[in-house]
């Protein structure tokens, strides 16, 4: 799904590929607890497939529930190539806290990062 929303954003431009992801009927970009986020590489989100209410808002020092700074490791294993961050989140169906495990990588033509998790 990374790879195809690095893919979504070369084709369609930042802005409307961002739209497209945050879009919650956009099923190309939704399936069921999976969805694209992705961030400026100082921490504003631009897009996010789970809460709309969250872009805009610079989230560089929000930490899971065991204090990881998430975006900031997300964000420095996007830009080493892509990589995987391990955490703790609120499941966005059941709202219990959950491992999640995230994908992350650089975009090409943007100072920024686009990622997908999975809860295990």
């Amino acid at each position: 799904m990374v790879n195809a929303a690095l893919a979504h954003v070369k084709k369609a431009g930042n802005d409307q590929a961002f739209k497209d992801f945050t879009d919650k009927e956009n099923k190309t970009w939704h399936k069921k607890d999976l969805y694209v986020f992705a961030y400026n590489l100082e921490g504003l989100n631009v897009a996010h497939g789970a809460n709309d209410k969250l872009v805009g808002k610079n989230l560089i020092d929000l930490k899971d529930p065991n204090g990881k700074l998430l975006i900031k490791e997300l964000r420095d294993a996007a830009v080493k190539g892509g990589g995987w961050v391990e955490y703790e989140w609120p499941h966005p169906q059941s709202k219990k806290i959950e491992s999640k495990i995230s994908y992350a990588r650089k975009l090409t033509n943007y100072e920024g990062f686009v990622g997908v998790g999975v809860y295990r």
